[in-house]
């Protein structure tokens, strides 16, 4: 390709979002461990090259220290969802299990998001925030859902 044909797909974000998609799904199977890349839209892939994208809705959670929170939300649901007395004899059959920790990654994504556009809502509309603030509407995002 021309240097204008790569500028041009480039600026359509095209090629980024692909090369995105192609080193998470790569970078899983490499270290045969499932990876999520945070982003307005977060990718979750398994080491099976299965990947699972979350829109977000907002990059209001692109802040230095809403990684560790996300990390903090994820490890509960993980905790969750290995306890024995939730684990469903599902688990012994790999695709079944396989689907469930997908749903576990992108549930944790979806209240992450949520908390964080919480914690952005001010009086005036919508501000940038911290992950302390994130980290304090947790609570409420788990409650909106669980109402769901």
């Amino acid at each position: 390709t021309s240097d204008h044909d790569a500028t041009t797909a480039s600026a359509n974000g095209a090629d980024d979002a692909t090369d995105r998609l192609r080193e998470t799904r790569n970078l899983a199977a490499q270290l045969n461990a499932w990876i999520l890349r945070k982003g307005r839209i977060t990718l979750i892939a398994s080491p099976s090259g299965h990947v699972v994208s979350v829109n977000t809705g907002s990059s209001w959670a692109a802040t230095p220290g809403s990684g560790d929170v996300l990390s903090g939300i994820l490890g509960a649901f993980l905790a969750e969802w290995n306890a024995p007395a939730a684990a469903p004899e599902a688990k012994h059959n790999e695709e079944a299990a396989q689907s469930d920790l997908a749903d576990v990654f992108r549930r944790a994504v979806v209240v992450h998001s949520w908390a964080a556009q919480l914690a952005a809502q001010t009086e005036f509309g919508m501000a940038p925030t911290s992950a302390s603030a994130i980290a304090t509407a947790i609570p409420r995002a788990l409650a909106y859902f669980s109402r769901q």
